[in-house]
């Protein structure tokens, strides 16, 4: 569990967790990587995990910094949401929702970049995921107390308080608590924003064990959606200025998250660790009214369209792993075994108003809005989707020269198995089953400290499906996507 020291400066750490590799220095690590430090994260201010990954050159934002209700951007191109499969919490990955840890939370914030599915066992990861590491109580106490202001009128703060106790500073406790409410960018965007995290550790000579709990609650109103032309053949109509919000001040989304989770390590020797880990998180989102606009002319008319929605989320991840450090002959193997599960279970609740339906016509350059349709009422939550991934590996890194020279060859085998529910009564709509291999292949030569990648292949498992002959049941296998070679 012990972090990778930092760079002079504290801004970068030298490595960090490479999924079933465990903690690597990032010269050694046959993947691209990044790891930024708690002192980093600050330095920035940053409230939102995107303010902080936006900072490597290879992530770009897939919506407005100024949507920031959930993290959204993208891997070398790809889409990732900050949560769900695409995400990991300390080392555990699919057990965080939309609402990944805030910053003020995190000691690390770890990349990983490009298609790493074999590493972590996340379905869907193929441009890059992150490893959100919450802060662990410091062998100095601190007890912090900070005041903030931002955009046009928000005002917040966050308290950071935490220290270690026992005959040789055993157990550790941290405690991280914030609220934000006001008036964001644009103009007509507020939000109210909690949330704490309370972990606890203990570290001794063999055993180890960690334990975590976090809560996020949060309301956004006025949070910017999608605007696209009812035709194409109309023309692009010139932007409006960039202070004017194109969704309804009354438009908000609400969403609160619980996430509870354990880690424990035992050495049985010098040589052999037993790692596991397990989590659950529930997630909780309300919309009285999402909007998606459309122009239909060059003067910017535009109509609103949207509806109320609610859904859940259960999640449950669980890794067990045994790595073990040998030598035959003049190579050294770093070995590891090990497995993990991913269970996520969404329930959604029938509005007793429209789904979808124009909720106001304005104009893009002078929006003057209608007023507010009634709060929605929402009927009993009801299964829509089933998911669960299931998969096991092994891996090898062989190492000569005074590890100079490393290879690492690996393999894992995943089942995804998705079952879609129908809305309206929770019966099943269709099954699919996913089932594959996942091979991996390095070489990594090391000349005076400089790391060479002589091969590399990287693949991520995404879920295809086809029609199969048989009374039209719905199977797939496992395809690579995002295949690159260098």
């Amino acid at each position: 569990m012990a972090a990778q020291p930092a760079y002079a400066g504290g801004q970068v750490a030298r490595g960090g967790r490479v999924g079933v590799l465990g903690s690597v220095d990032y010269m050694s690590a046959p993947f691209s990587t990044q790891s930024f430090t708690q002192q980093f994260i600050e330095n920035r201010q940053a409230t939102t995990i995107q303010d902080v990954l936006l900072y490597d050159p290879s992530i770009s934002a897939a919506q407005g910094g100024s949507r920031a209700a959930v993290d959204y951007v993208r891997f070398r191109g790809f889409p990732n949401y900050a949560g769900t499969e695409q995400s990991a919490v300390n080392g555990l990955a699919g057990v965080s929702g939309y609402l990944v840890p805030s910053p003020e939370f995190l000691q690390r914030l770890e990349l990983i970049k490009g298609a790493n599915s074999f590493l972590n066992g996340n379905v869907g990861a193929v441009g890059g995921s992150i490893n959100a590491v919450t802060k662990r109580g410091p062998d100095k106490p601190v007890a912090d107390i900070t005041g903030t202001f931002g955009s046009t009128g928000q005002f917040g703060g966050t308290f950071d308080v935490g220290g270690r106790c026992g005959d040789n500073k055993e157990y550790g406790l941290r405690i991280n608590g914030l609220h934000r409410e006001g008036a964001l960018a644009p103009l007509g965007t507020d939000s109210n924003q909690s949330g704490v995290a309370i972990g606890w550790d203990f570290r001794g000579d063999r055993f180890r064990i960690d334990a975590d709990l976090v809560y996020r609650d949060q309301i956004f109103y006025g949070d910017p959606y999608y605007t696209t032309l009812a035709d194409p053949s109309i023309g692009l109509p010139a932007a409006p200025r960039t202070k004017i919000n194109l969704t309804a001040p009354w438009m908000y989304n609400a969403a609160k998250e619980l996430l509870v989770m354990t880690r424990a390590e035992y050495d049985v020797n010098d040589n052999w660790t037993i790692a596991g880990a397990v989590g659950h998180s529930k997630s909780d989102s309300r919309f009285n009214a999402y909007c998606f606009n459309s122009i239909s002319n060059t003067q910017g008319d535009a109509t609103c369209y949207g509806g109320p929605s609610k859904s859940d989320y259960d999640r449950d991840a669980a890794n067990l792993a045994l790595r073990g450090i040998f030598n035959t002959g003049v190579v050294k193997h770093r070995f590891a075994v090990g497995g993990n599960y991913i269970g996520e279970v969404q329930g959604a609740a029938q509005p007793n108003l429209p789904a979808f339906a124009p909720l106001s016509d304005f104009n893009i350059y002078a929006p003057v809005w209608s007023s507010a349709p009634p709060e929605p009422a929402f009927g009993p939550t009801t299964k829509q989707n089933d998911n669960t991934t299931r998969g096991a590996f092994v891996t090898d890194t062989l190492s000569i020269l005074d590890e100079r020279i490393n290879f690492t060859a690996g393999v894992r085998r995943t089942q995804v198995d998705q079952a879609k529910l129908r809305y309206r009564d929770g019966c099943p709509e269709y099954r699919v089953f996913h089932d594959g291999d996942d091979a991996r292949f390095r070489r990594l030569g090391e000349v005076d400290a400089v790391a060479v990648t002589l091969r590399k292949l990287h693949r991520g498992a995404r879920a295809g499906r086809d029609r199969a002959a048989n009374g039209g049941e719905r199977r797939s296998v496992v395809r690579a996507a995002g295949e690159q070679a260098a």
